[in-house]
């Protein structure tokens, strides 16, 4: 206690015979001494925004690329022979470009094998997409080289026959006789 009053003392001699050099100096350190305080006194609460904002950005990008994943028109999408859009691609275009949130409405395509044919699915995918826009602008048409998840709608179909040919026929189990003679 007696220490600080020393100091206190001392400050203040020197405070009074400073020249005006030292009294910016003096300013400057109080100033300094204030912000402190206060950054201190808030400390959490002003790093809060800054944490959370780098906490949910991973999360935007998850969003981004889940997105993507579901917008993509990929290889079953097309017939293999004449290149255009299947049923299962028009129902996809048709979806993306109505129902999926406007943020969010880019039609991806697959890169296929050969450039041209990429551009003639991506010609495909926009002339399906003009058919079925409602009022408003076409959404963005982009090539993409991740391949979408899934699996063709024909496969799973057949899977489904086979399994559903290969169950024996229902029956009926064999009754028990009664053998109480009634």
């Amino acid at each position: 206690m007696r220490l600080t009053r020393m100091t206190l003392v001392a400050a203040l001699l020197l405070l009074a015979s400073g020249g005006a050099a030292q009294a910016g100096w003096w300013g400057k350190l109080f100033h300094s001494m204030r912000t402190d305080f206060h950054r201190n006194n808030e400390w959490p609460y002003t790093f809060v925004y800054a944490d959370r904002e780098a906490t949910l950005a991973p999360f935007d990008v998850m969003t981004y690329n889940g997105w993507r994943v579901q917008n993509t028109i990929s290889d079953h999408h097309f017939d293999e022979t004449t290149g255009e859009l299947t049923e299962a691609g028009r129902i996809k275009v048709q979806w993306i470009v109505t129902q999926a949130p406007e943020q969010f409405r880019t039609i991806y395509v697959e890169r296929a094998a050969s450039s041209q044919t990429t551009v003639d699915r991506m010609e495909e995918v926009r002339v399906a997409a003009v058919a079925v826009v409602p009022e408003g602008t076409l959404p963005d048409i982009a090539e993409t080289n991740i391949p979408a998840r899934g699996t063709p709608a024909d496969y799973i179909d057949n899977v489904g026959r086979k399994y559903s040919d290969s169950m024996p026929a229902p029956r009926l189990p064999k009754s028990v006789s009664d053998s109480s003679g009634s």
